[in-house]
């Protein structure tokens, strides 16, 4: 998956590489973190019109991977998720 670079916390010791993300009936975001490089990406796609997951949005709508990160950060903190400190 091609991702964007996006600020994210410090390494939390006990998340590894990784990815989580969300899917709605419209978009799709994943957000993946490399845990060496203490570096968190995400990829958004719309599944309406970009049924393949062929053009990454991430780049162009800042704002909707901004509040697909909140909620995610929000449903994995619920769960008790590590990987919800680093987002």
């Amino acid at each position: 998956i091609p991702t964007v670079p996006i600020p994210c916390g410090p390494a939390v010791e006990g998340v590894p590489d990784g990815r989580r993300g969300l899917r709605g009936t419209r978009h799709k975001s994943v957000f993946v973190y490399d845990a060496k490089e203490r570096k968190l990406s995400a990829a958004l796609f719309d599944l309406r019109d970009d049924p393949y997951e062929r053009h990454d949005l991430a780049a162009e709508r800042p704002d909707l991977v901004a509040a697909e990160r909140a909620a995610l950060k929000a449903r994995l903190t619920a769960l008790g998720d590590p990987f919800a400190a680093i987002l």
